[in-house]
């Protein structure tokens, strides 16, 4: 008779949220159950824990806590980052031990369960193993030598708008449109903006399949006109920042912490800038290994045709003539990742202060004699804290855009890039209220965000 594990968090979870663990069938030599969480290679203890047996004779746990020291939000940078970004900082991967421990206090480890994934996101109260986490997994399947894409992936995001690729205006790459029922996200952005995307690296396989991860990201860009101008592949190697392929299409196992990939693809981020003149628009496809003895035809050998994940359209917007100049928004989404909004109308700068004052003395009592002068100080700045507080607006929103921002009001980790700047900074929200707003009774709406700067002003001494 030996400790059995009835119930663990699954192979992929979110940090925030139940992350359910059940022993039961302790034997008779055992007073409490044993828990140890570890690292991935089961060496380190990250957690060790004792529980006695319940009315039920089981023990239960929930490990959110603890996973939740180990995820943190994206790096600073990624917005604007040179190249891909592995997931080192939003996932974390550890591995189950179970077992008992008898009135003499030796413990005795039953078994284990390795390569759990958990990702720095939250869900619902009362999800218990992130139910829906196999719709951000790409379904590949293989025969004659090539990989064939069943199911696309849906990316990292919050982010609500897709539309059908039959519905888009303007031209649509083939390998997109030539997928069963495709969809794609649709975003404007403007020449300036940052913008990234995140996926889960690790396909769910039917049968036996040769691909492991995604090989590359494939960007298509056009003019107004509709005239193909590039047609760019941009691999996923640990030169470009990625991984876990070190040279192009190298199709390495899966290893943390490439578990999840982001791709900045921004119009100003440094793999597509600078996008070709005149482009108007362009797509984003993720893709994944394709064994070089596959005789189907494809643009690149080494590359799956089809995309493994949800296409994203972004169309070139040019900001009003007349308008204010945009505040660019990123912030930690349900998922651990990032999301994006651009503000683009009315914003105000403020300052305050809270100033440490003492009563200085207007004429030296050493001196020979009294003497005060006229531009003598008295009450004289001791030290200051120096805030600085920005109010920004939406532009008119949609329900679906209103249903989106609700995510960045409730997000703990929120940057932005202020007009004229290139580097996103850390802000606090002040916000404490978000008023859901529709259409249907409210008609037109936008939306204001207040916030300060995370790192106060240096202040001097009077």
């Amino acid at each position: 008779m030996a400790v059995m594990i009835t119930q663990n968090p699954g192979e992929y979870n979110l940090a925030s949220g139940i992350n359910a663990i059940t022993l039961t069938n302790i034997p008779p030599s055992g007073l409490k159950y044993v828990l140890q969480i570890r690292d991935l290679l089961g060496i380190n203890n990250l957690a060790d824990i004792r529980q006695a047996p319940n009315l039920a004779g089981v023990a239960l746990f929930d490990i959110q806590d603890i996973l939740k020291n180990y995820v943190s939000p994206s790096p600073a940078g990624v917005e604007n980052t040179n190249g891909w970004v592995d997931s080192e900082s939003e996932t974390y991967e550890y591995s189950i031990y179970y077992g008992s421990e008898d009135n003499a206090g030796a413990v005795t480890i039953a078994g284990s369960v390795t390569g759990r994934l958990v990702l720095s996101g939250r869900k619902e109260w009362n999800d218990i193993t992130w139910s829906d986490s196999d719709d951000y997994r790409c379904e590949l399947s293989e025969a004659s030598s090539c990989t064939i894409v069943q199911s696309q992936g849906e990316l990292l995001t919050d982010y609500p708008t897709l539309v059908a690729a039959s519905d888009l205006p303007g031209s649509v790459p083939s390998h997109i449109s030539g997928f069963s029922g495709a969809q794609v996200y649709v975003k404007d952005l403007y020449a300036t903006d940052n913008y990234s995307i995140s996926a889960i690296q690790n396909p769910i396989d039917i049968g036996s399949v040769t691909a492991k991860n995604i090989s590359a990201a494939r960007v298509v860009a056009y003019n107004s006109s509709g005239t193909v101008l590039s047609d760019t592949p941009i691999y996923n190697t640990t030169l470009t920042g990625g991984g876990p392929d070190a040279i192009d299409s190298e199709n390495s196992p899966l290893v943390y912490p490439y578990w999840v990939i982001t791709f900045p693809c921004g119009p100003s981020d440094s793999l597509l800038a600078p996008l070709p003149a005149g482009t108007a628009y362009y797509y984003v496809t993720l893709h994944s290994f394709q064994p070089t003895a596959c005789l189907t035809p494809r643009s690149y050998t080494n590359l799956t045709e089809d995309p493994s994940f949800i296409a994203y359209r972004f169309n070139i917007i040019d900001p009003p003539c007349n308008d204010f100049d945009p505040v660019g928004v990123s912030w930690q989404n349900s998922f651990g990742f990032r999301d994006y909004w651009t503000f683009t109308k009315r914003w105000d700068e403020q300052y305050t202060a809270n100033r440490n004052e003492y009563l200085k003395n207007t004429f030296n009592w050493n001196g020979d004699s009294v003497t005060i002068s006229q531009g003598a100080k008295g009450y004289t700045v001791f030290g200051q804290q120096l805030n600085q507080i920005y109010t920004i607006r939406t532009d008119w929103l949609t329900d679906g855009q209103s249903e989106f921002l609700k995510n960045l009001f409730v997000s703990a980790d929120v940057r932005v890039k202020l007009p004229g700047s290139t580097t996103w900074d850390s802000v606090s929200l002040q916000s404490s209220t978000y008023d859901v707003k529709t259409v249907r009774k409210d008609r037109m709406f936008q939306y204001e965000l207040q916030f300060r700067m995370a790192n106060n002003l240096n202040s001097q001494r009077g």
